[in-house]
């Protein structure tokens, strides 16, 4: 004998169905999200695992300088002590550098006064060496000449060239 089913217990074979799909639906989903999850935290933990590792190298590499710094190092309030008390003992002597600049920006302005003068007179100096220097030179040619008129009035013949020889004009020595 078959068993006829009537329209509610198909109705509610039909909800169970629907609910089961549901349900199956649901679980994929959280199922898919919580896949995606585990990815992302399991990258994530091999990223930092490396940064780790990278801090790891980087501390051996800091803890052989630090334990070869080993005596070396000072603290540093002792250092700043150090520096002061340096610093105090340099003090005194800055002290007086803006007196001591001031005496020395007056004795310049002195020195460059004196020379200023001596510069003067050191060009007034140079015109009358240049006027002695003419004057020499005018000398030399008159006594040039003087020396040719007199190996000229001893020898026979005179010289071609006694004609062409300038005479010096200008003072003439007083003896």
């Amino acid at each position: 004998m078959a068993e006829t089913i009537g329209p509610s217990r198909r109705t509610f074979q039909r909800a169970e169905t629907d609910q089961a799909q549901f349900l199956k639906r649901w679980l994929s989903v959280w199922v898919a999200l919580l896949t995606v999850v585990v990815v992302v935290v399991v990258v994530f933990l091999l990223k930092i695992t490396d940064s780790l590792a990278s801090i790891d190298d980087g501390l051996a590499e800091a803890d052989t300088g630090v334990t070869g710094a080993g005596g070396d190092v000072g603290s540093l309030p002792d250092q700043v002590a150090n520096i002061n008390e340096s610093l105090n003992a340099i003090d005194p002597a800055l002290k007086n550098v803006p007196d001591q600049t001031v005496a020395i920006l007056q004795a310049l302005q002195s020195i460059n006064g004196k020379l200023v003068t001596t510069d003067g007179s050191l060009k007034d100096t140079g015109g009358n060496l240049r006027a002695v220097v003419g004057q020499a030179t005018d000398i030399s040619r008159l006594l040039m000449s003087v020396a040719w008129a007199c190996r000229t009035s001893t020898s026979a013949s005179p010289s071609p060239t006694a004609s062409a020889t300038p005479v010096a004009s200008g003072p003439t020595p007083t003896t």
